[in-house]
């Protein structure tokens, strides 16, 4: 994921959210298990949705000259296919 942008419109209703599930849903089919993204520290908004969503801090990465909070999620086939 790069972006992640929602409406003010429509704020508040989960589509964060949706946005986190589907991708996941998308990693396992093409069969990735792993999930890494950044935000800058002061964007709480996104740290509360990454951090919500399960994934675990991993600590900070230097992306164009910018210090980012990196976080990683684990994410495994479907058990029942």
């Amino acid at each position: 994921m790069h972006r992640t942008a929602v409406d003010n419109a429509v704020r508040g209703r989960g589509l964060a959210q949706q946005i986190f599930a589907e991708t996941e849903r998308i990693a396992r089919e093409r069969e990735v298990y792993n999930i890494r993204i950044d935000t800058d520290e002061d964007n709480k908004i996104m740290r509360h949705i990454i951090e919500k969503m399960g994934f675990t801090y991993c600590g900070v990465v230097i992306f164009a000259n910018s210090p980012k909070i990196a976080f990683q999620k684990c994410v495994y086939p479907d058990r029942d296919r």
